[in-house]
């Protein structure tokens, strides 16, 4: 019973980690190179992590939750700055299309 509960840590641990890797790595890359992760043609430096899928079971929930992340941190931030300076634009093109 220790030795499947050791396990299923250490897998929660190591996709826990990769996920923080991915998100990291992306959102590192978008301050550095602005629009190089985010735009129509995205490259991201991150997408390098894919290998540990080879070497590790956790690394494919880990990269799905890391890309997620990234997405979900990079969509709020751009919802931020849209909406502290282009809120005007937005709430009246949504009147005209009415």
């Amino acid at each position: 019973m220790k030795t499947s509960r050791k396990k299923a840590s250490l897998y929660i641990a190591q996709a826990a980690l990769i996920a923080a890797m991915y998100a990291a790595l992306t959102l590192a890359q978008q301050l550095i190179l602005p629009g190089t992760a985010s735009m129509a043609v995205q490259y991201r430096v991150s997408e390098a992590l894919m290998i540990l899928c080879l070497f590790s079971e956790a690394a494919v929930p880990g990269l799905t939750l890391g890309c997620f992340l990234a997405n979900f941190l990079f969509m709020s931030a751009f919802r931020l700055r849209c909406n502290s300076f282009g809120g005007a634009v937005y709430a009246g093109s949504s009147q005209s299309l009415r």
